[in-house]
């Protein structure tokens, strides 16, 4: 069977062989990536195929949960579908994405490094890159442009005494030449 990514980074519908899928999987691989910067190591390291649902079924709402094993997805993907709804795993709604960092006092040394309201702001990111059905998953344009997220810090600009000069004359230079054409239209 033909591979689709690194299996450490892989969201459930290519660990279940679909055959349709979207650049939200690149989402799902951004939370995987952002929790292994937290936790210093891969977000689902210890964990095989199963483990990964289980963790997936424990975030996500039954109702939420990929409801179709439409032969669309392919023959493969139909047959693990089956397979995975079979386990038994509870949603809880406590349980956060930042619970692959095993470390208590790790997360507790996150949430007081980036504060209650930036806190807040990387679960609701997580949550939305790690979406068990994904056509309910984020997507990876919304992640840059919100600035809820990166946005805001994408738009910032160095404001060394260089790049206020080099601002400066841009704005000189179009108004000078907003000038010019402004005397020859007259």
């Amino acid at each position: 069977e033909e591979s689709r990514g690194t299996m450490f980074y892989m969201p459930p519908e290519l660990l279940l062989s679909s055959l349709v899928y979207d650049d939200r999987v690149d989402t799902w691989a951004a939370g995987c990536v952002v929790i292994e910067m937290l936790k210093g190591e891969i977000a689902f390291h210890e964990l095989n195929e199963g483990s990964v649902h289980d963790i997936m079924f424990k975030m996500t709402p039954s109702e939420n949960r990929i409801q179709t094993s439409s032969g669309y997805f392919g023959d493969n993907y139909v047959y693990k579908f089956e397979e995975v709804q079979r386990r038994k795993v509870d949603y809880d709604p406590d349980f956060t994405p930042l619970h692959l960092i095993n470390n208590v006092q790790r997360r507790d040394q996150i949430k007081k490094e980036v504060g209650d309201k930036e806190y807040v702001e990387l679960v609701k990111f997580l949550r939305g890159c790690f979406v068990y059905d994904f056509y309910n998953r984020l997507n990876p344009e919304s992640i840059v442009t919100d600035n809820t997220w990166f946005g805001k810090y994408t738009t910032l600009q160095k404001t060394s005494k260089r790049h206020i000069r080099i601002r400066e004359t841009i704005e000189q230079f179009n108004r000078d030449a907003s000038g010019a054409i402004d005397a020859v239209d007259a």
